[in-house]
């Protein structure tokens, strides 16, 4: 089987030497491939014989295992594995089975051995991972009085998702949610999935009584009067839309009052008993509701999504009611970290939270939220934003400079001088970003990366960078660094004015010399 060594060993005993077709002289040889070896074998008298052998080595089988469902599943699912590499005829599992499949619910490294018709054996193993179930709680307060809010309750925390389901169609994806206005008809079963950060999930649930009290007792009729007294009204006014509910001879409401808005998004809840609304000494029997376009400025990072003014303005109740506004998902900004109930303070000038509940869908809104108040004002929801991140690091370049050297031989009486063979560039690098930042300063010569610093700057700090270039030959460099652009020339620069009269006052020097010498000579012949 392939990775098996096979020694051959040439044993007729009449050899003194050997030689193989591998070209190895020894009396036994190694091989791990197919093929026909064969040897020649001398005797002392130096007569020789061959003979040869087949080799055959078979592959190794391919083994693989495969997991159905999944490699991860479930706590209470079983998982079945599967050599099906399709070379095996028997298979030897790291469990003790023999079988092509097994059927496993831990998790572990499982393995198998298989063989394949030419006994060869391969090996290869699988990793299965268990998840634990997580143990769902639901819980409620009831029972719960008719008019009143359902308020559900979910664990464990921590959760990656929590979706109830209830009467009538009902589902939220809270995981405290609550249901205002409670009516029989939402009475019973309520179910809570909860579902684990690894996908696992687990069922809950609890039931919810719904009771209905007696309506309360009308007042005494005013001693001393004949007739009968008028009936009032209070009635809600929401964009248009109203809803009238008849009250008692002491403005007490006989009723609850459900006042809706028009797309039924939203909703003003008056328990029966409730007086009507009163500023000062006088009573309103009307309530006014309308949408703001013009809303009160909101404090830093929130946006209001929704505004409502409701009139009539300061007035106050002995008893809270309750404020429903909804929300559809769309008008949730993308960066909107929580929702929050408000009212806007107008000797303040500042919204200031209410204490709300957050529910799930009432078959508008996706999502709704109600606060208990006690009197009128602007009341909206308003969504607290992710603070904008400042821009990330960005830098530029400034002030590009290039010093080439200059060196002058025979000083002070130069004549040649050599600019450029080597040279400092210098410029400045500032990040005009908003973050921290490291960046690569590059040096090019005619557009050849020649060498880089690397630079970290907070934002709005520089650092001026510096490179020495040496080793020039005479030309013209193009320099960039940073996106700068300069250029300078490595040349060197020969006084020939200088070496001509040098030269020339030498001959002159020269000249006088000798024409003094021949003269002297003249004279002393005369």
């Amino acid at each position: 089987c392939e990775g098996t060594n096979v020694t051959l060993t040439e044993d007729g005993g009449d050899a003194i030497s050997w030689s193989w077709t591998t070209g190895e002289t020894t009396q036994s040889i190694v091989v791990t491939t197919s093929g026909t070896y064969g040897v020649t074998i001398t005797d002392a008298n130096g007569c020789q014989s061959y003979c040869q052998i087949d080799i055959t080595v078979y592959e190794e089988p391919t083994c693989s295992i495969t997991a159905s469902p999944d490699t991860e599943v479930c706590e209470g699912t079983n998982v079945t594995l599967t050599e099906d590499g399709g070379d095996a005829v028997s298979w030897s599992w790291t469990t003790g089975e023999t079988t092509s499949s097994i059927v496993v619910s831990a998790s572990g490294t499982y393995g198998v051995t298989i063989t394949d018709a030419n006994g060869c054996e391969s090996y290869c193993e699988i990793e299965i991972t268990v998840y634990e179930l997580p143990e769902a709680e639901a819980s409620s307060k009831s029972p719960v009085s008719q008019g009143a809010t359902i308020q559900l309750y979910g664990g464990p925390s921590g959760m990656a998702s929590y979706y109830w389901t209830g009467p009538g169609g009902w589902t939220s994806r809270l995981q405290n949610p609550t249901r205002p206005n409670a009516t029989t008809a939402m009475a019973g079963i309520y179910t809570l999935t909860v579902t684990n950060e690894n996908g696992c999930s687990d069922d809950a649930t609890t039931n919810v009584v719904v009771t209905v009290p007696p309506p309360p007792p009308p007042p005494a009729p005013a001693r001393g009067g004949g007739g009968c007294p008028s009936t009032k009204y209070l009635t809600v006014d929401w964009e248009g839309n109203n809803t009238t509910e008849p009250l008692y001879s002491n403005d007490r409401l006989i009723f609850d009052l459900l006042g809706p808005s028009p797309d039924g998004s939203h909703n003003l809840f008056l328990e029966r008993g409730t007086h009507a609304p009163i500023v000062g000494d006088r009573t309103y029997y009307l309530i006014v509701i309308r949408e703001l376009e013009d809303i009160p400025a909101t404090p830093e990072n929130t946006v209001a999504l929704v505004a409502f003014n409701v009139t009539p303005v300061g007035a106050v109740f002995d008893r809270d009611i309750l404020l429903t506004l909804g929300l559809d998902e769309s008008q949730l900004p993308e960066n909107a970290l929580n929702v929050t109930m408000a009212y806007y303070d107008d000797v303040a000038g500042a919204w200031v939270p209410l204490e709300f509940e957050a529910g799930g869908p009432n078959g508008v809104a996706e999502l709704t939220l109600s606060a208990p108040i006690n009197h009128f004002s602007i009341f909206g929801v308003l969504a607290t934003l992710a603070p904008t991140p400042p821009p990330p690091a960005h830098f530029v370049g400034s002030g590009l400079n290039i010093l080439p050297s200059v060196e002058r031989i025979w000083e002070p009486v130069t004549f040649v001088t050599k600019i450029g063979e080597s040279a400092t560039i210098t410029a400045n690098i500032a990040n005009d970003g908003g973050q921290e930042g490291t960046y690569i300063v590059e040096l090019k010569l005619n557009g050849e990366p020649i060498d880089t610093q690397m630079v970290t700057l907070a934002a709005g700090r520089s650092q001026k960078v510096s490179f020495t270039v040496s080793g020039l030959d005479y030309g013209r460099y193009e320099v960039e660094v940073a996106g700068l652009q300069d250029g300078f020339t490595a040349s060197r620069i020969i006084t020939w004015w200088l070496i001509l009269v040098i030269i020339v006052a030498l001959g002159l020097i020269i000249w006088g010399v000798v024409w003094r010498r021949r003269r002297r000579r003249a004279h002393q012949a005369a």
